[in-house]
């Protein structure tokens, strides 16, 4: 039902920009609107491309390290990631990861979640070494930060164990899928499409 939102938030983003200016950020809202949208109705490269003219626009006007203008960076990167264009996914991770630890620390939840998704690039490049590195610090501090039982806390088990098996390590991968599936089953229940 996404393609239908499009032609409405289309219509918004025309409003947007006659009545506020292409700099206003309610304009900005609207531009990045569109582009989801665009994503989740598969219409992946003009949400690229949306996404990467938002950049540039949230850039000059609210600056690089402003949340929105991060979430945008974050948004064409994990774009690029699952469209399986990789070698463009990893510098924009590594600068996400970059600029979310100076702005908001290492253990805030912005921060875990853009360093779970360097890590996925990582792994998926083949730097199994690396992102098994990430991922260990991931997990420890996605347990202390957001508690065991959350659910990022078993997505970034999943990760680890997904890079543990590409290492193949199974030894190793098969008891945080066993735990991942546990907190689970415990927190969303059986018939959850995450369990």
């Amino acid at each position: 039902r996404f393609g239908d939102a499009v032609p409405l938030l289309q219509e918004a983003l025309t409003t947007m920009e006659k009545s506020a200016g292409a700099e206003h950020p309610d304009t900005l809202s609207a531009m990045h609107n569109l582009a989801a949208a665009y994503y989740a109705a598969g219409r992946h490269d003009e949400a690229i491309s949306l996404w990467e003219q938002t950049l540039v626009v949230t850039q000059k006007v609210l600056g690089a390290t402003h949340p929105d203008t991060l979430a945008t960076l974050s948004n064409i990167a994990l774009a690029f990631q699952e469209t399986g264009q990789l070698e463009k996914a990893l510098p924009l991770c590594q600068e996400v990861v970059r600029l979310t630890t100076e702005q908001l620390g290492i253990d805030h939840p912005q921060t875990l979640a853009a360093v779970n998704n360097l890590a996925i690039v990582l792994r998926e490049t083949g730097d199994v070494d690396e992102a098994l590195r990430l991922y260990e610090q991931t997990v420890e501090r996605v347990k202390r930060v957001l508690g065991p039982n959350h659910p990022h806390t078993s997505t970034c088990l999943v990760g680890l164990a997904l890079t543990w098996q590409r290492a193949r390590r199974l030894d190793k991968a098969l008891p945080l899928l066993e735990e991942a599936l546990a907190r689970r089953k415990e927190d969303l229940g059986l018939e959850h499409p995450e369990t």
